[in-house]
């Protein structure tokens, strides 16, 4: 792999066959749709220091694979933070990216579209602090299994705080498309799900 990557960057860099090799190798799924776009100024330039920094990656992780595994499993042994932290940081990249082409989007429709996807990215980033903010406070996630000298009511309290998360998630969404005749059914979606929450904090709060 090292030397394929370096092979695309000693060369002349086609684009095509960088982007082959990103969509082979990179692993952020939303930067891959961005670069499938077409060889845009900025799409070139990101393509090349995504590649430099996966082959960068690639030589560090060979030769530091065995202490980081050990590091790894003895901080995060399920490997959620990490999991969660790399998908924060390439959620970041690709709204820069996206931001980016902003003012060169003309069409009202496509500006709209990117403008969304921002926004999309932004709240799964909010719901990712927010886990890992409950992880950094309580010493594990929400998914995870309740340590068995927790108290109920502790347990109680945790469960209203990740209830007020979500809600605070989720109202902006529905804000966002309320209006929006092409997203009736994903509002309706969102509505009722904004109820269920509202709902479960109403019990919660009454304990």
């Amino acid at each position: 792999m090292r030397e394929i990557l370096m092979a695309w960057i000693e060369s002349n860099q086609v684009y095509e066959k960088g982007l082959e090799l990103y969509q082979k190798y990179g692993s952020s799924s939303l930067l891959k749709k961005v670069l499938a776009t077409g060889p845009s100024e900025y799409n070139r330039g990101r393509l090349l220091a995504e590649l430099q920094q996966l082959y960068a990656s690639v030589a560090d992780q060979e030769e530091q694979k065995p202490a980081l595994l050990q590091l790894a499993s003895a901080a995060d042994p399920d490997g959620v933070e990490e999991q969660l932290v790399k998908e924060r940081s390439e959620a970041n990249k690709v709204a820069a990216a996206l931001k980016s082409q902003l003012p060169f989007l003309t069409d009202p429709q496509k500006r709209k579209a990117v403008c969304f996807k921002i926004l999309d990215l932004y709240d799964r980033n909010s719901e990712i602090w927010a886990m890992l903010e409950y992880k950094a406070k309580h010493g594990y996630f929400p998914h995870q299994a309740m340590p068995a000298e927790e108290q109920e009511e502790e347990a109680q309290a945790l469960d209203r705080y990740m209830l007020e998360k979500m809600l605070q998630n989720i109202r902006p969404k529905i804000s966002r498309i309320k209006n929006d005749p092409t997203k009736k059914e994903q509002l309706k979606e969102l509505q009722q799900e904004k109820f269920r929450l509202e709902q479960l904090l109403e019990k919660a709060n009454a304990v």
